[in-house]
């Protein structure tokens, strides 16, 4: 014996698979989203403004051994170079904080690498940088 489903049940089974999904969709978005699309809209009352350091670097990828980071709404305390592995090529500190740093990379070969930037506020901020001699 066969069976055969109603138009009412393929109703009720697609409308439940419907809502599965959307429950799905909200509870991975967090819900409810803000006109940016960048914050849970639960604890927007409870957020404390906080300024994100802007870190730039120039040039990426690095051509001429010469590095400059700088950063814009804070001061550099530590500047951390690391290859792709993991171990550290470069650790530079300063007693008072700049807000513009030259690095000169002689010595280190081509490839990938991570720069951490610390900043006054004790902020962190990672970028990658490539060196490329070619």
């Amino acid at each position: 014996m066969l069976f055969a489903i109603t138009e009412e049940e393929n109703f009720k089974a697609m409308k439940k698979f419907i809502l599965i999904i959307s429950f799905f969709t909200f509870y991975i978005s967090g819900f409810s989203n803000n006109s940016t699309g960048n914050s849970n809209a639960w604890d927007s009352d409870f957020k404390t403004e906080q300024i994100q350091p802007e870190v730039k670097l120039y040039p990426n990828p690095v051509k001429n051994q010469k590095v400059t980071i700088e950063t814009i709404n804070q001061e550099l305390i530590e500047i951390r170079l690391t290859n792709i592995a993991g171990k550290e090529i470069l650790l530079k500190t300063f007693d008072f904080g700049v807000n513009k740093h030259l690095i000169r990379l002689e010595n280190i070969p081509n490839g990938i690498y991570l720069i951490q930037v610390k900043t006054s506020e004790n902020k962190t901020v990672v970028k990658k940088l490539i060196v490329s001699a070619n």
